[in-house]
């Protein structure tokens, strides 16, 4: 399924091909692990509206999985990916620009998306720093999502924890380019010029 959306072949041969493709091991490796953020990013990206889903059944999906998952669980963290996936398609689809990161701000500085940026922190931090395999990029969508929110000083504790890693292809989304969505995000929690 995922070669069909990058092949960007339509709607019907994509749900052809994911149909086929429940038989797949990765299908099933996720039906294994259920608690995966990497298997729940795949199933989640399947209902994105910008491959033939909605933005509801993205939300939905997103933040299924985290209801039972246990704390520290990389999935816990599912509702910000499916935030930058709204943002990035109803203001900066095609192309990044000025405008549209102003207004993936203001989407983010929403009380809504804040409530549930904390929710997702409490869950993901409640047993302390998750140290598993999918923490780096973990930390990468909260220093986005602190960066979009305007929250510096909590991105700043991210980025402390991240070092120069950049890890997540989220930071194009808004920035242009993933290295310089990081370095001037860490410049500007950083307050430096």
């Amino acid at each position: 399924m995922q070669m069909a959306r990058g092949q960007q072949v339509d709607a019907e041969e994509v749900l052809r091909r994911s149909r086929r493709g429940r038989r797949n091991t990765s299908v099933r490796s996720c039906t294994r692990s259920p608690r995966s953020a990497r298997c729940g990013a795949a199933r989640w990206s399947s209902l994105c509206e910008k491959w033939y889903g909605s933005h509801e059944a993205m939300f939905a999906a997103a933040q299924e999985p985290g209801f039972d998952a246990p704390p520290g669980s990389g999935v816990t963290m599912l509702p910000l990916l499916a935030h930058f996936e709204y943002a990035m398609r109803e203001y900066c689809w095609g192309k990044v620009t000025r405008d549209g990161l102003i207004s993936s701000r203001r989407y983010f500085q929403r009380p809504a998306v804040q409530r549930e940026l904390d929710d997702c922190v409490t869950r993901w931090r409640s047993p302390g720093v998750p140290a598993h395999t999918q923490a780096l990029t973990c930390e990468n969508w909260l220093a986005v999502a602190y960066a979009l929110s305007g929250r510096r000083d909590e991105c700043k504790a991210v980025f402390e924890r991240i070092g120069p890693y950049a890890a997540s292809h989220v930071w194009g989304y808004f920035f242009g380019a993933v290295s310089g969505g990081f370095i001037a995000n860490w410049r500007w929690a950083n307050r430096v010029r």
